[in-house]
């Protein structure tokens, strides 16, 4: 007998062996016996069921809030305004977010480049959607990169290092923004033109990242 006929017939004795028990009738019980069971129960559960009353004392009372407290502040950012942004102070970061909206554009509807490209940067990389436009370009001999970024003022939202960094109050083209460098030469520039967000990052020294935040101009 070959293997596959040994396979059929022990799965047709096995069907027809457990199909006596798939057709066994739902059994349904009566309301007596429902009413009977639930006595039961609530009796062994009052039987067995106490009710214990915790009692907390002042001083413990007292410790829990300090707890919670601490907990709380912990981890809850510090909130703040500066330059025109609101920001959050977190343990390793700081967090940008644009304030006033008034009168901003939804959409990007005027698109912004740099002018002043020093010699050998190209561009890298291009991101563009309808609320933000990223333009990253590279030199390759001194193995640098240029990052200049559009953003609306409602879907800006930017994380800078202050472990390593110091971010402090400046103005590009008669705008209030931030600078920021950090110990290992990287620098940030981030304003508002009262439509958009800029934000130029750069590992240029200081002076030549704010020149090309200067020379930020509108494509025709």
């Amino acid at each position: 007998m070959s293997e596959n006929i040994i396979k059929s017939v022990l799965e047709e004795k096995y069907f027809k062996e457990f199909d006596v028990y798939s057709n066994v009738p739902n059994h349904f019980f009566s309301f007596r016996h429902k009413r009977n069971m639930k006595a039961i129960f609530a009796n062994t559960s009052a039987a067995n069921g106490t009710i214990t009353r915790v009692r907390f004392n002042k001083q413990f009372v007292t410790i829990m809030v300090a707890i919670i407290f601490l907990a709380v502040l912990s981890i809850t950012a510090v909130a703040m305004a500066i330059a025109g942004f609101f920001t959050k102070e977190h343990s390793d970061n700081t967090e940008l977010f644009a304030i006033n909206y008034e009168n901003a554009p939804m959409e990007i509807e005027d698109i912004y480049y740099i002018s002043a490209l020093p010699i050998g940067f190209e561009v890298y990389s291009k991101s563009e959607t309808k609320i933000s436009i990223t333009t990253t370009y590279y030199n390759q001999s001194d193995d640098k990169y240029i990052v200049f970024s559009q953003h609306t003022k409602e879907s800006f939202n930017a994380h800078i290092d202050n472990e390593h960094g110091e971010m402090t109050e400046t103005t590009v083209n008669g705008y209030t923004g931030l600078y920021y460098a950090d110990n290992a030469g990287l620098n940030i520039l981030v304003w508002d033109d009262k439509d958009y967000i800029f934000k130029l990052s750069s590992e240029l020294a200081k002076t030549e990242t704010e020149n090309l935040a200067k020379s930020t101009k509108l494509l025709k």
